[in-house]
């Protein structure tokens, strides 16, 4: 080859190198026309061509090249990363063999050949290859990521997040790392430190949709729904008929109770070729959670007529049965229990659903087995000692003198009304009875106050955790706060002079939320105890509930609850009304009259009859508060008496 080729072909590699690869492309076809037998040029172009996403002519000129060399190792390395590409993992694993025949310990071709075997879903064999890449090039940080993930296909959780949080720390711009340590965290039941690292990846890449859906999904199983919300809509811009979003929508949207809303997303789903099971499968909770049992029914059959083993359609029936079907519906759940191989998360719902038909069939002791081995299958852990010091930080440092120094800053607004309390104490019948009244609007369960006591730090600056960063908040932050809170609120609604936020968790908030509107009406809802921890011990949640899934757990983090509140009612300047659940179901007109005038507004008839008010119920019992006051749930505890002594002696009950 002439220098003055040789010259042209450097040029243009230069040009290619530095992004201009149009003009790289354009000097190599002049070279070629003139020399169609250049092999440097056939390289480069094939190289040019794979980059650009046009496999074919990449192929093509890989191969004019062959024909004119086949010893040249960098050849078939780039012709293997082209193969792996178009998925043609054999032929990729031959070629970065042959590279390695021709040049040992050649840079990146263990790692291809791992991923060719990955490829093929041979994870356990890629494994060692990965290994012998980075002992011979321990800079090459994809082969710790390629590595990270064939470990975690292996379900060697722990070893994948070493090896990714590896590649993430040499190269913090990796992206595909940075998601796929998020992943692992997400396999090893920790969502709080995946959420963190799709976040961060998010930030370099925000267009990403496949990150967008991790967050949505982290976000639901956090109960962040707003987080997952937000990603949604970003996919939806970016991809409108998406049916993985839609199906995903739809569930978030029922979680939040915008029923109609996810019947919409279902139905979209199905337009757009979602799995028809999944389909009607939503479309069956939809109904049911807006008592329309007979449509759920149907549904659900449609589901059991494609798949007659679907055990979610077997456990939605279960929800919606009466006594009358209980024997047939107990034979079929537990039969599928001795499915071989049952997934924890299948045999949980299972275990639940055969837990609710025994409650509903008055077989409690059958029931609390059934509920106590789903309970079990949870797989989380709560840190009993953690949770008190969290306890224990919050009451030392949101003293009466901490709120007597602040005096004076925060938002004098009193649209916002907090309704607080345990899972299960009757913040939603709150709510509703509010709700109902003309100059109210239900918000439902708003994780905005969890997100900024995660964030307030960041946004305060400083290297001081919470709480204690808000010895440095000022008055300008706090009205900066006080002021995105209300411009969310509006966004919800406009126009109500009262918007009621319901998170029941908002309790271990009260201090921030005081702090940045001393003048907003708290609503404390309490239930005996008993009955409350039952609820949620046989409540099968969604969302990041450690505590629930053992008696023992459960009563003391009622006890630590308590005593938060107990602090709370002595330092809070903010008024703050104790309702208390079984004197509102005995005394329905009493109590409701007593809680819409503590929210400061003349009363209405209409708050007597919540369960006719047209609105989102955002509820894991959306038909029921949508039915008169019932009182079947007081002391339903006692039914279950034998079996709670870890609970009883964690409250202290005697």
């Amino acid at each position: 080859m002439n220098q003055s080729a040789m010259f042209q072909i450097q040029q243009a590699e230069r040009m290619w190198r530095s992004g201009n690869v149009g003009k790289a492309d354009q000097m190599l076809k002049s070279i070629l026309k003139r020399d169609p037998k250049n092999f440097h040029a056939l390289h480069l172009s094939a190289l040019i061509a794979f980059q650009t996403g046009n496999h074919p002519d990449s192929r093509q000129f890989f191969e004019q090249a062959f024909a004119l060399n086949r010893r040249d190792s960098h050849l078939w390395l780039n012709y293997g990363n082209l193969m792996n590409t178009m998925g043609e993992f054999e032929e990729a694993e031959k070629a970065f063999r042959k590279a390695l025949d021709l040049q040992p310990g050649m840079p990146s071709a263990n790692s291809g050949i791992g991923m060719s075997l990955s490829g093929r879903k041979l994870h356990g064999k890629a494994i060692p290859f990965y290994n012998r890449e980075i002992s011979k090039n321990p800079d090459f940080v994809a082969a710790y990521n390629n590595l990270g993930l064939a470990l975690l296909e292996c379900d060697r959780t722990e070893e994948a997040i070493e090896k990714l949080t590896v590649a993430v720390e040499r190269q913090p711009s990796f992206v595909q790392a940075v998601k796929n340590l998020g992943s692992a965290y997400s396999r090893a039941g920790n969502a709080e430190l995946a959420m963190e690292q799709y976040h961060k990846a998010l930030k370099l890449a925000p267009n990403d949709t496949g990150i967008l859906f991790n967050v949505a999904v982290s976000g639901m199983e956090l109960g962040r729904f707003e987080d997952a919300e937000r990603a949604l809509r970003e996919i939806e811009k970016k991809a409108p008929n998406d049916f993985r979003c839609q199906m995903i929508f739809g569930n978030l949207l029922m979680e939040r109770g915008r029923i109609d809303e996810s019947m919409t997303y279902f139905q979209k789903a199905a337009e757009h070729g979602g799995d028809q099971v999944l389909v009607n499968l939503g479309l069956g909770r939809a109904c049911s959670r807006l008592g329309r049992f007979s449509e759920a029914a149907d549904y659900y059959n449609k589901v059991l007529s494609i798949d007659p083993t679907f055990t979610d359609a077997l456990a939605g029936l279960s929800t919606i049965s009466g006594n009358n079907d209980a024997e047939k519906l107990i034979s079929q759940l537990e039969s599928m229990l001795e499915i071989a191989d049952l997934p924890d998360q299948t045999s949980r719902r299972i275990q639940f659903s055969l837990g609710e038909v025994c409650d509903k069939a008055g077989l409690f002791d059958k029931a609390f087995g059934y509920y106590g081995n789903g309970n079990a299958l949870k797989d989380a852990s709560f840190d009993q000692p953690a949770y008190e010091q969290l306890i224990t930080d919050m009451i030392e440092f949101f003293s009466a003198e901490y709120f007597e120094k602040w005096n004076g800053i925060g938002n004098c607004s009193e649209r916002p009304v907090f309704v607080v309390g345990t899972p299960r104490s009757g913040t939603t019948l709150t709510e509703q009875i509010l709700a109902s009244h003309s100059q109210v609007f239900g918000a439902g369960e708003l994780d905005y106050f969890g997100n900024l006591q995660r964030n307030v730090s960041s946004r305060i600056g400083g290297d001081e955790a919470y709480p204690s960063c808000l010895d440095q908040i000022g008055g300008e932050l706090a009205d900066e706060l006080a002021a995105d809170f209300l411009d969310h609120l509006a966004e919800k609604d406009a126009t109500a002079l009262r918007v009621v936020d319901k998170m029941p968790g908002n309790f271990l908030h009260l201090g921030l939320i005081a702090l940045l509107f001393p003048n907003v009406k708290i609503i404390h809802c309490q239930r005996n105890p008993m009955d409350a921890c039952l609820s949620i011990y046989f409540q099968d949640f969604g969302g990041h509930h450690p505590y629930a899934y053992d008696l023992e757990n459960l009563g003391f983090y009622y006890k630590q609850y308590q005593r938060l509140m107990d602090h709370w009612r002595q330092v809070l300047p903010n008024p703050m009304l104790d309702s208390n659940y079984e004197e509102l179901v005995a005394n329905q007109e009493e109590m409701s009259r007593r809680l819409v005038d503590f929210v400061g507004l003349e009363w209405e008839d209409a708050c007597l009859e919540f369960h006719k008010t047209e609105r989102v119920v955002k509820t894991a019992s959306i038909w029921q508060a949508r039915q008169p006051i019932y009182t079947k749930s007081v002391e339903r505890w006692r039914n279950y008496e034998n079996h709670l002594g870890p609970l009883m002696r964690a409250l202290d009950v005697e």
